[in-house]
């Protein structure tokens, strides 16, 4: 068990002394958070799909949740969805 803990705090210590700079977090395709001074263009969107239990509107759009020392912002991916009629 003490191997177990020593093993762990080992590799902690090794990922916490790694640096990784990177703007965008989630899949590279579909980010769930951007930091700069906008949020990404194309914003907000909208799409309706259908569902086996009917017609989904999805709207996609970013909110400022927090500035940086630096200026930029941290923008936060929302994900709204609601129940519509088919057409």
């Amino acid at each position: 068990m003490k191997r177990h803990l020593t093993l762990a705090a080992a590799c902690m210590a090794l990922l916490g002394c790694t640096s990784v700079t990177t703007n965008n977090y989630g899949v590279q395709s579909e980010p769930l958070l951007v930091v700069g001074e906008r949020p990404p263009a194309g914003y907000p969107r909208t799409q309706v799909s259908r569902e086996p239990a009917g017609c989904v509107q999805t709207t996609e759009s970013w909110q400022p949740q927090a500035a940086q020392k630096d200026g930029k912002a941290v923008w936060l991916r929302q994900i709204q969805r609601q129940q519509v009629d088919c057409k």
